[in-house]
């Protein structure tokens, strides 16, 4: 019998809880749901620490169908523990498994705007040497998935987050309010701007006719999630990129990021990075982003529709249903996305089974085992 049942319940305790806050996303209604032959893709991984310093990284993913399986791996040793190389490295064999896939609609786990704003401040960081070094290590694979995206996007995949703590609804709609209640003009840019500087808002808290809201926009206890009740899904929103980034997108200014980067990431390894050519990232479409919520599950489904990378600035309501929808709630959540998270998933038993075959192979023992799966709503 567990022995701390009793200090259980009387420990428990709900934070977040205070803030009262009852206004809701507005849902339109869910089409018929329609089959059409899919792949879902998902990856999962973990770390070794081993004898003598070494890290053993293990990054796998799978694309399901009809048609099977397709899997792919990445294993390596090397001298150095990094929570982003591994991340990195999940993204890169998931993307890597997703360009295998032929004549399915494409159904890959995450966030597109999430990764793209991630990876790009990930390689200006190291170009600008404002890195950690954990982020260095990660610059080949970040590198490497970049380029694969670039392709993997001209096969028009769907991307969906399954209950991600997004607050990209909540702070459109709230401050789309403030500036209707208030009139107030820094409201309307704010809503429009595709990051938000919250101490913007705090001289707000001040002003009777916007406190409330403005305390609801900063807190992080609320999500669109808490916002979404019973079943439908959103308008639109094309997630326009943050001005730093949209400025390294240029085709002569990212060609000049990534040797800065490639060059830092030799001095700090001794090794070099990987020749990619990412000029095309700048003429990707922007992500437009929508909630779905059906039954008991609510996900996030991102297209990449909008305007072009490079001068996709502001935040916009796109009218449109996304293109796959029919599709994505024929079933309450997608079964090939499930079942490619069931099997993708690395779990610690499967873990120490990979360390008793590095001991036989290679006479490699390890010296504690940490298990450590991502995941990429990246938010994953």
């Amino acid at each position: 019998m567990d022995v701390f049942v009793d200090l259980f319940l009387e420990k428990i305790r709900i934070r977040g809880s205070d803030l009262k806050f009852n206004a809701k996303i507005p849902l339109r209604p869910l089409p018929k749901g329609e089959e059409v032959e899919q792949a879902g893709v998902d990856g999962g991984g973990g770390v070794l620490k081993l004898e003598g310093g070494k890290v053993l990284y293990i990054a796998r993913a799978v694309a399901v169908s009809s048609d099977g399986m397709i899997r792919d791996m990445i294993v390596e040793v090397n001298p150095w523990e990094s929570k982003p190389l591994l991340e990195s490295m999940r993204s890169y064999v998931e993307l890597s498994a997703a360009s295998r896939v032929k004549d399915k609609e494409l159904l890959m786990d995450g966030s597109y705007y999430t990764v793209v704003v991630r990876w790009l401040q990930r390689v200006a960081r190291v170009a600008l040497m404002k890195a950690k070094t954990s982020e260095i290590l990660s610059l080949p694979y970040t590198l490497l998935a970049l380029e694969k995206l670039v392709d993997i996007v001209k096969k028009k995949p769907i991307f969906v987050a399954k209950s991600p703590r997004f607050k990209v609804f909540k702070d459109y709609l709230i401050l789309k309010e403030l500036y209707e209640r208030t009139g107030y003009e820094k409201f309307y840019f704010l809503m429009k701007s595709p990051e938000l500087d919250k101490k913007e808002l705090i001289p707000y808290l001040r002003d009777p006719n916007a406190r409330d809201l403005v305390q609801v926009l900063l807190s992080a206890a609320i999500s669109d999630v808490d916002m979404i009740e019973g079943e439908g899904y959103t308008f639109g929103l094309e997630l326009g990129l943050p001005r730093k980034i949209r400025r390294i997108l240029s085709p002569s200014m990212i060609r000049e990021i990534v040797q800065m980067a490639r060059e830092n990431y030799e001095m700090t390894t001794g090794e070099e990075a990987p020749r990619v050519n990412l000029e095309e990232l700048c003429y990707l479409k922007s992500p437009v982003l929508w909630w779905v919520s059906t039954g008991r599950v609510k996900f996030t489904v991102e297209e990449a529709s909008g305007q072009p990378l490079c001068i996709s600035s502001v935040r916009r309501e796109i009218d449109a249903a996304p293109s796959a929808l029919p599709h994505l709630v024929a079933h309450e959540y997608n079964p090939w996305l499930a079942l490619a998270h069931t099997i993708s998933t690395l779990k610690g038993e499967q873990l120490m089974v990979y360390a008793q075959l590095l001991k036989a192979r290679l006479g490699i023992g390890m010296e504690v085992i940490r298990e450590d799966l991502l995941s990429t709503s990246r938010s994953r």
